[in-house]
């Protein structure tokens, strides 16, 4: 009884600390699945976490937050986001803080959710990348929200983060009936071609 007991309090402790990550969440706008991940890794190291990960048989990746409302939901992941990463970067060819953003997915980067004055390429427009600090090219959650959820920062990789979202995209199941039709339509080519 006493192991009970202790195995008992010490999973209490757990679920106490905040320390066990919350299942991914689904959300019904695009029937992705979500997570919030608590990590101390830079951007790349949580890029690299991010694209290991599986759920339900899903490949994951760095969120991509390319609506409004995929922003809202985002922001349901929890209280305190910033400094989480997401799957937004700058390309090396782009010349000022607001050029070349893009998702790590190929998805056009059509929404964004700057807070106010960013991005600025801050410190390195202070010159800091000569110390070694690098160049803000990616994407983090900030400390603010606005009608559209939380809001973005650009940073760079050296960290430490606090944590990053991973984006769980389910394969898309070809329907019995899509099958039947494209074997029909290889059938028909093959036969045409036969005929010639």
């Amino acid at each position: 009884m006493p192991m009970k007991k202790a195995l008992l309090g010490a999973a209490l402790a757990l679920l106490t600390s905040g320390s066990l990550q919350a299942a991914p969440v689904q959300w019904s706008g695009n029937g992705h699945w979500y997570e919030a991940v608590a990590s101390t890794a830079n951007w790349e190291a949580a890029r690299l976490a991010a694209s290991a990960s599986t759920f339900m048989g899903a490949q994951g990746h760095l969120a991509t937050v390319t609506s409004a409302g995929e922003s809202l939901f985002v922001s349901t992941l929890g209280t305190d986001l910033s400094l989480y990463a997401i799957g937004g970067f700058q390309s090396l060819l782009a010349t000022t803080p607001g050029a070349g953003w893009q998702w790590i997915t190929g998805e056009a980067f059509a929404f964004n959710n700057w807070a106010s004055g960013e991005p600025n390429d801050f410190p390195s427009a202070a010159g800091t990348e000569i110390l070694g600090l690098g160049s803000e090219d990616f994407i983090g959650l900030w400390n603010s929200r606005d009608a559209e959820g939380v809001t973005w920062n650009d940073i760079n990789n050296v960290g430490p983060l606090r944590g990053y979202v991973v984006e769980y995209a389910p394969a898309q199941v070809i329907e019995p009936a899509t099958l039947a039709l494209l074997g029909i339509g290889l059938a028909g080519l093959g036969f045409s071609r036969r005929k010639r």
